[in-house]
């Protein structure tokens, strides 16, 4: 009689903890992603139209204007921040919100580089940057985002060359990189994407030919790279 209520005391001691245990690593989840958005707020110095209002401690993250959850773990995999007139620099704390799928910060004044830390975003599959003033180097951790679909960092101030790196994207379906300031030659490694279907270069500084690898890409659908420096055919 004594060893069954000995086992019905510690099924219960551990029944106890384990929902502690759960309900604390739930709150620090949650806990995690409203404090990289508050970073993130943090940095905004401008919203004239104060889209952002409700972005509070004292609410819910999950009913935050352009944020949205996964109904099952409530944890953010959306942020759609796109055309709000916002301006601002991306905090490396963005790169907190593990399990973002989809990011749109486009058409805003955001300026500075991106953040080393955004590579955190291992399940990311939309990235848009386009039309803000962001600039420097384009950097190789682009290439570490392997589920990404898409990705338009046009209309900025991007320098550098294009990082071989890219490849590493082979779910990549489109690159957007026309109107910025991109150097150096065009990497072959563009051609190891195989669900490439879009490819904007146009107004950017490469030189060089154009990579022949490119052309053997089946899913390509477009390729524009008009009003650059590149010179000749294709390259073998």
């Amino acid at each position: 009689m004594k060893n069954i209520y000995y086992y019905l005391f510690l099924g219960y001691f551990l029944s106890s903890y384990l929902l502690a245990y759960s309900a604390r690593a739930t709150t620090t989840n949650i806990t995690t992603d409203q404090s990289a958005l508050l970073s993130l707020r943090a940095q905004i110095t401008s919203d004239p139209h104060q889209f952002l209002e409700n972005w509070s401690p004292t609410s819910s993250v999950c009913e935050w204007v352009g944020v949205a959850c996964r109904s099952r773990h409530r944890r953010v995999t959306a942020l759609n921040i796109a055309n709000m007139s916002l301006t601002g620099t991306i905090p490396p704390q963005l790169g907190n919100l593990s399990f973002l799928v989809y990011l749109n910060m486009s058409r805003n004044n955001f300026h500075g580089g991106l953040p080393h830390e955004l590579s955190q975003l291992c399940r990311l599959q939309v990235l848009d940057f386009g039309v803000n003033d962001l600039g420097g180097e384009l950097l190789s951790f682009i290439g570490s985002l392997h589920k990404l679909q898409y990705l338009s960092l046009r209309n900025n101030s991007f320098t550098g060359s294009i990082p071989p790196g890219i490849s590493n994207m082979s779910n990549l379906e489109m690159l957007w990189l026309s109107y910025n300031s991109l150097e150096g030659t065009i990497p072959k490694e563009i051609g190891n994407l195989p669900n490439l279907k879009n490819l904007y270069m146009f107004y950017n500084q490469p030189s060089g030919p154009m990579p022949a690898e490119i052309f053997n890409i089946s899913s390509l659908e477009r390729v524009i790279v008009s009003s650059n420096r590149l010179t000749g055919g294709a390259s073998d």
